[in-house]
């Protein structure tokens, strides 16, 4: 593995940034060093105390670099900076070492153009072999789900692993601790597999044909939202469905954040908009019921056949309101006015010009 303080690598190319990487070490020196070390210092030589101790410090600070790299998928590191600190205190001193650098993939760019190369490293060949497997067996079902994996499978960004990071975040929700640490986790996954990769992986499950749990679709949410993974052609395909159930899953992340947001997004945000209006209709149909003695009195005929009161929200039999929705599920009116403000807020963002505009003017103007 190839360990450089420079940014760049001869002959080299960097394919992929793997994030950065840290070792911290603190050493301890004895009272002979110590004492060995400052006589010498006294006589203006070289402390060779101080210097093995600081020789042995870089060369374990490498070497953990090195494993944790390997570990992220890495074969090299770049912009390594070491600063080494002394600490005093009560007679006794200490070496402190803070070794940063940045995990990375790289080829030869002679591969690039053909050209011959030295040929492949087994690390390389290993890897893609171990690589394989694990697709195969995530597909097998089954896979025992461990923190080599979780590193394995975040540094080859296999999307195949998703189910699992979905799977592991839904099991620790009844857990605040347990879940702070597997969002950590999924939260490196799909930065590793990227916004748009993340995206597709994670709306399918929201189909209703999807039978996917209460706890799976409450950690699918979870996941856009805290991740920033909205995607609006997939949110538009979901509440062009024909299920209600599968437009009712769309509303709840309809108002998750976009990582970056572009013109393109605009329209699709504007579509968005004019959807979720036309598509939460009310379902419910007024109707006459008779009641004691004969009597009629005003009430409503809900789609699944239960018969709400004239001034009921919700279905006694469904347990839904008029637009099929739950009592704790988000609104269409909610999600309206989030996409009418964040319009707002592109608009004056992406055009310099709307900013210094009279606000009644662009209001009215829309």
């Amino acid at each position: 593995m190839i360990v450089t303080t420079t940014a760049s690598i001869e002959g080299h190319r960097v394919v992929r940034h793997l994030g950065p990487i840290s070792v911290h070490l603190v050493a301890g020196t004895n009272l002979f060093s110590d004492f060995f070390a400052s006589v010498t210092d006294v006589l203006g030589g070289t402390s060779g105390s101080y210097g093995r101790q600081l020789s042995g410090l870089y060369a374990r600070a490498t070497a953990l670099l090195q494993e944790e790299a390997r570990r992220r998928g890495a074969n090299a590191v770049v912009g390594l900076s070491i600063d080494f600190d002394e600490l005093s205190a009560q007679g006794k001193s200490m070496f402190m070492l803070n070794a940063l650098g940045t995990a990375v993939r790289i080829v030869e760019t002679g591969r690039e153009t053909g050209a011959p190369t030295a040929g492949v490293d087994e690390e390389t060949v290993s890897r893609a072999l171990r690589r394989r497997a694990v697709v195969r067996e995530l597909a097998a079902g089954g896979v025992t789900v461990s923190d080599d994996l979780w590193d394995f499978a975040t540094a080859e960004r296999i999307p195949e692993f998703t189910g699992y990071v979905v799977g592991a975040v839904a099991r620790a929700q009844e857990s605040p601790g347990s879940r702070a640490g597997e969002m950590e986790k999924a939260r490196r996954f799909f930065t590793a597999l990227g916004p748009e990769l993340s995206a597709r992986r994670l709306f399918p499950y929201l189909a209703s044909g999807d039978k996917a749990r209460a706890p799976v679709l409450k950690a699918i949410t979870d996941l856009i939202r805290e991740f920033a993974l909205m995607d609006y052609r997939l949110l538009l395909d979901l509440l062009d469905a024909s299920e209600t159930e599968t437009a009712r899953r769309a509303l709840q992340v309809a108002t998750a954040p976009r990582q970056v947001y572009t013109a393109e997004d605009v329209e699709r945000i504007q579509e968005v908009r004019e959807r979720v209006r036309t598509r939460f209709v009310s379902r419910w149909q007024p109707r006459k019921v008779k009641g004691l003695f004969g009597k009629e009195h005003s009430a409503w005929s809900c789609p699944c056949g239960g018969t709400p009161g004239a001034d009921e929200t919700y279905c006694p039999k469904c347990e839904r309101d008029t637009y099929g929705l739950a009592a704790r599920d988000t609104r269409p009116q909610q999600v309206g006015e989030y996409l009418d403000e964040l319009l707002d807020v592109l608009a004056t963002t992406m055009d310099p010009v709307s900013a210094t505009a009279d606000p009644g003017v662009d209001g009215a103007m829309r």
